[in-house]
């Protein structure tokens, strides 16, 4: 969006010898703005495609190291073949069974030569209860115990015998179930340090194999999406270019009128376009060449002009401007310092003529320049309550003479 305001000040004449500012002033002037802003876009466009297309070729050269990493990790966990979280758990206590089956044995058979000697001295006392129980009935609840418990006991010893006679060490599985931890224990480490952590890496992987596998087809559609902006934002760049070639011819003539009612009859006002390589802002390099004297070659802005120079060169853009920019308001704060009376009072009635087409506020020390004006406002600094304070102050008609007369000197301020 636009300003609906604009400064204009004696900086302002400085930021002439910008070459981005001069470019902006003769793509207004030409009513480019739109067509340069659309070759910024593309340019950027283009630069995104172009840094993409880099990043995918930078990948290709890596690919055959990066793809052959993705294939042997992936077949590394999947030939692992360890699907379920359990089996590390189940296998820890298959382990510790298989390395303590000697302790194992050793225990049972102790227990089970206990049982042995035991078991005939209960089997006695239940036969003893149970003839007691015979003679008093309040003993049947314990002599029925401990025959239970030599019951118990028996069976027992028979489980104990049976389950001794069955473990054997088995060096086989023992093995087996050591090498699968050792396999399980090597993925944790190099893809872990998780089930989980395992799991995602063979996802990644897998990912990673089929962006490897899509590398040329995306390298290949990048470059061709590349050149073909490349192609259109060129053509586009020359178009402009062109445009502004012409533009530049006109340009140089409307602020060459303007400057000989500034008198500057002697001015020349060249605007030099070279040939540079495509960037945001189109393919030419664009400079601002001037002289106010006869005889002289136009050089750069900041190798020529004074102040004053400046000063009117800039005003006479402004105005040559005038139709072509959307600013509704313009501000020219002491635009006409470093001029002549003469040349105040031209400059007068240029702003006159100005307001006509913009809304122009002025700051002047100049009566030439003032004299001009539809309203006038005073702008005096006065101590008020013991502060220094600003204050304007609009002037009817009948003010105007008396502060003519002030500002030349004429009366006491």
């Amino acid at each position: 969006m636009r300003p609906l305001l604009e400064m204009v000040d004696q900086s302002s004449s400085g930021e002439l010898c910008l070459p981005e500012k001069q470019r902006k002033i003769l793509d207004t002037y030409a009513g480019l703005e739109k067509e340069s802003a659309m070759i910024s876009d593309a340019f950027m466009e283009m630069s995104a495609v172009k840094k993409e297309l880099e990043s995918a070729i930078a990948s290709e050269m890596n690919r055959s190291r990066d793809l052959e990493w993705a294939e042997s990790s992936l077949r590394e966990i999947e030939e692992a073949n360890w699907h379920k979280k359990e089996e590390e758990e189940s296998l820890n206590q298959s382990h510790l069974f298989l390395t303590h089956t000697q302790e194992l044995t050793e225990k049972i058979a102790g227990a089970t030569e206990g049982l042995s000697s035991l078991a005939p001295h209960i089997r006695h006392l239940a036969h003893l209860l149970d003839r007691a129980a015979m003679l008093d009935s309040p003993l049947r609840p314990c002599a029925e115990t401990i025959k239970t418990a030599a019951l118990e006991l028996d069976e027992a010893e028979h489980f104990l015998r049976s389950y001794v006679s069955r473990l054997e060490a088995d060096p086989g599985r023992l093995a087996l179930i050591e090498s699968r931890i050792a396999a399980i224990e090597t993925l944790k480490r190099r893809f872990g340090p998780s089930w989980e952590d395992v799991q995602k890496n063979k996802a990644k992987f897998a990912v990673e194999i089929d962006r490897f596998a899509s590398l040329d087809e995306k390298r290949m559609v990048l470059s061709d999406q590349l050149k073909q902006l490349e192609e259109e934002t060129a053509a586009a760049a020359k178009r402009l270019s062109e445009k502004r070639q012409i533009a530049a011819k006109m340009l140089k003539q409307a602020v060459e009128d303007e400057l000989k009612c500034l008198n500057l009859p002697h001015a020349k006002f060249e605007l030099q376009i070279t040939p540079k390589l495509l960037s945001s802002n189109g393919i030419d390099e664009i400079h601002f060449l001037f002289t106010a004297n006869p005889g002289l070659n136009p050089l750069p802005l900041e190798q020529c002009a004074s102040g004053g120079e400046l000063s009117r060169l800039f005003f006479a853009i402004k105005v040559v401007l005038s139709e072509k920019e959307s600013v509704h308001c313009l501000i020219f704060d002491e635009i006409d310092s470093n001029v002549g009376g003469q040349t105040a009072a031209v400059l007068g009635q240029k702003l006159k003529d100005l307001s006509k087409k913009r809304q122009v506020l002025c700051v002047t020390h100049f009566v030439q320049v003032a004299r001009f004006a539809t309203h006038h406002f005073t702008v005096a600094k006065r101590e008020q309550d013991g502060r220094a304070a600003t204050f304007v102050e609009k002037l009817e008609f009948h003010q105007r003479e008396r502060e003519y007369a002030r500002m030349i000197g004429y009366l006491p301020a």
